[in-house]
């Protein structure tokens, strides 16, 4: 059935939709009469079912991911490379570099880390009483795991990047952060790190100190 012929559907796929609830409804209706749908607000087609999204992924010929998730006319529209934005070969290369850390067992062993960044980011915003909760939640959860799994210090996360890296990324109407720095000053801070480190060792061993 052709999107002309098909019944009227309302559709919202706004962020102020998505913000009040995920609208399965709406994605029900348009997988059971049109589930590739040109969706004219957001200028992109919108497709609903499994069978149609997996032909879609399996055919970066067609259907490149170049450009990313987000709309280029989004203010959100990320202008870092990442993964998301890349088709096969590239695209596989960084994948298989990836996926032996996001394993079932390799996540398993991180539940201390996990549960120790939560704590600490939600007690944080609890005692300061209000605040955005992308900002100062949503964002630096992420953040400061992957960042610690990559090798980059707490403090260095601290101090450098904060919330404003990751969850301002792709926002609308906000300016993207200085994360470039934070990536390209990571070996810097893991070296820094650890000379601080001896260096505190060495003077608490010191009996002179």
């Amino acid at each position: 059935m052709s999107q002309a012929s098909a019944p009227a559907i309302p559709v919202d796929l706004s962020e102020e939709q998505f913000g009040i609830g995920i609208p399965f409804e709406t994605f029900a209706a348009l997988r059971a009469s049109q589930p590739v749908y040109w969706y004219e607000p957001g200028n992109c087609w919108v497709v609903t079912s499994y069978e149609h999204v997996e032909k879609i992924n399996r055919d970066p010929g067609r259907f490149s991911s170049a450009g990313g998730p987000i709309p280029p006319d989004d203010p959100g529209h990320p202008e870092l490379p990442i993964m998301l934005a890349d088709d096969p070969p590239e695209h596989t290369v960084y994948r298989r570099l990836v996926n032996k850390d996001w394993t079932p067992r390799a996540i398993m062993t991180r539940g201390g880390l996990v549960e120790s960044v939560v704590n600490d980011v939600v007690s944080a915003f609890r005692d300061a009483g209000a605040g955005d909760f992308i900002r100062d939640v949503a964002g630096p959860i992420p953040f400061r795991i992957i960042a610690t799994m990559v090798g980059i210090p707490a403090r260095a996360v601290q101090s450098r990047a904060k919330s404003e890296a990751f969850c301002a990324y792709g926002l609308a109407g906000h300016e993207l952060p200085d994360i470039e720095t934070v990536i390209e000053r990571a070996p810097e801070y893991v070296i820094v790190e650890k000379r601080d480190t001896a260096g505190q060792a060495a003077a608490a061993a010191d009996p002179r100190s």
